[in-house]
């Protein structure tokens, strides 16, 4: 379901049409998939560009966000996808499947893209390497991030509940 094979040939397009080459880090556990997406790699001629890191601890993930040049993220569904999250608090820009679990993150934050088309995926990682639209997104991303700390969603997760005549507990001292 992260829909790295769609990716890897979007990263072929970038390659071949644009001679634009990017490095690719695929982080989290191993999973089935693998043997596929090696063979693929070699068909394609990216085994160079393309790291397998693995589970990182929160503090190396953390250095891997902010040394990014770009995040993209093409799951075809997520409960919520916190790796997009994560890319908006380091001010990483960041391109993502139009799927309903992510369209709460702010159009101007982000770009978007079907998580099937290759070209899409290619075409809306190119335009992630135009300085001006880095800005414009980091920037909305940084500020749309503050609506996701968790003192604002316990806010409102205790609205929500007062609401429905469920309000939680005042804390025990």
């Amino acid at each position: 379901h992260k829909n790295h094979t769609v990716l890897l040939l979007a990263l072929n397009l970038l390659r071949k049409e644009r001679g634009i080459e990017l490095p690719l880090a695929l982080t989290g556990i191993d999973f089935e998939g693998r043997k596929s997406l090696d063979l693929l790699l070699g068909a394609l001629g990216l085994r160079e560009v393309v790291h397998f890191l693995g589970y990182l601890p929160r503090q190396e993930l953390r250095d891997i966000y902010r040394s990014a040049t770009l995040l993209v993220f093409p799951s075809l569904f997520e409960g919520f996808g916190l790796p997009v999250l994560e890319a908006m608090s380091c001010g990483v820009p960041f391109a993502h499947s139009a799927i309903p679990s992510l369209e709460v993150i702010p159009e101007g934050a982000t770009l978007r893209f079907s998580p099937g088309s290759p070209p899409e995926i290619a075409d809306t990682v190119g335009r992630l390497f135009d300085p001006t639209l880095r800005r414009s997104l980091r920037t909305a991303a940084l500020l749309a991030v503050e609506d996701y700390r968790p003192q604002v969603v316990l806010g409102r997760l205790q609205d929500i509940l007062a609401r429905e005549g469920c309000p939680l507990p005042e804390a025990v001292g």
